[in-house]
């Protein structure tokens, strides 16, 4: 069974007092970070709740998107339970990082 969280990396702090926003995925007590690309600084985050605060410009849409990854992510946990596949890293990181495959890109496309 595994785990999805959102999480803000207060330990990968950037130069501009940000910090980047994170979907950590527990497995079999081990745990990797998809980063979803967008920080914040540490005073918009609420720890408690997993979430951006409402004093954030665009916390409405952050807390969107990390809803629509978790979803996500907790479709591909529940999928893979369900046909007994085992779920591997490269697979969450395709729906969490939204990266497409090499067989749907323009040129292959063209091609056919």
């Amino acid at each position: 069974m595994a785990s999805i969280t959102p999480i803000l990396r207060e330990n990968k702090q950037k130069k501009d007092g940000k910090c980047p926003l994170a979907i950590r995925i527990t497995k079999n007590r081990k745990s990797t970070f998809l980063f979803l690309g967008h920080s914040i600084e540490p005073q918009y985050w609420d720890n408690t709740r997993k979430r951006v605060k409402k004093s954030h410009p665009n916390s409405m849409r952050l807390n969107n998107l990390i809803n629509k990854k978790l979803a996500e992510g907790e479709d591909l946990i529940i999928e893979s339970e369900v046909k007994g596949k085992k779920l591997e890293k490269k697979q969450f990181q395709k729906v969490i990082q939204g990266k497409q495959d090499k067989s749907s890109t323009f040129s292959s496309l063209a091609e056919e």
